[in-house]
């Protein structure tokens, strides 16, 4: 299987549950300015993912939208994004 990215066109506003559930080879997501939430599961069962770019407007990432595959530098970013969505 040969690794893939995905790059999100501008205009969208949310990632919806279970979109991209599975997609093994995905290895790099960036996401656009004006995304403001990813839904539970989006990425569940991405193993090969190992780069994402998460845009500063988020406010809302649905549980385990990443499956704890996430590096964990990426911690104080979902704390922040916790933080001010309340």
């Amino acid at each position: 299987i040969l690794p893939c990215a995905l790059n999100c066109r501008k205009g969208i506003t949310s990632i919806g549950e279970y979109d991209f559930w599975g997609c093994y080879s995905l290895a790099s997501i960036s996401l656009p300015e004006g995304l403001t939430s990813i839904g539970d599961l989006a990425f569940r069962g991405c193993t090969s993912l190992s780069q994402i770019t998460l845009p500063e407007g988020l406010m809302s990432i649905g549980d385990n939208a990443f499956d704890d595959q996430l590096p964990a530098d990426y911690e104080d970013i979902f704390l922040m994004i916790l933080l001010n969505s309340y």
